[in-house]
């Protein structure tokens, strides 16, 4: 499993893709989010299935480090609502992986701007985890259908 921050995030700790690997998780998380409980156990049930994680600050993951990750997560809470769209726009310049939508916004009409603005999948985060491990590894079959993920 590896969790790692932003700020251990260089060319070197992200190797080019070969045949075989773990697909790589990009976790960007508000800045001053506190870890939940849920963070470790999903991290946890992500490596089980094949997946390396780096929980990153959305903010600090520059656009060319985007390009190496075969799946992104997004969390949004209610204070970061404001910046999502703009979040969104930003880690599409950067990526075309799948990515997927950690929320506690339940209305249809914000669903709907962030679908269009980018996000592939919205899950709340009292999904249980493994529906969200699922909905991540259906995305990334269709995404990488060369990464061994089990499931």
């Amino acid at each position: 499993m590896t969790m790692t921050s932003a700020s251990a995030l260089n060319s070197s700790s992200l190797p080019t893709r070969l045949p075989g690997m773990n697909a790589r998780v990009a976790w960007l998380r508000p800045a001053g989010t506190k870890p939940q409980y849920r963070l470790n156990y999903l991290v946890e049930r992500f490596a089980r299935a094949g997946m390396d994680v780096w929980i990153v600050n959305g903010t600090e993951l520059p656009l060319e480090q985007m390009l190496c990750f075969d799946l992104i997560l997004l969390e949004s809470f209610d204070a970061a609502k404001k910046e999502l769209q703009p979040a969104l726009y930003r880690i599409r310049l950067g990526s075309r992986a799948p990515l997927v939508l950690l929320t506690d916004e339940r209305t249809i009409e914000w669903r709907i701007q962030a679908l269009r603005a980018g996000a592939d999948a919205i899950l709340s985060m009292t999904t249980s985890a493994d529906v969200i491990l699922a909905r991540c590894q259906a995305l990334l079959r269709r995404w990488a259908p060369d990464l061994e993920v089990l499931g």
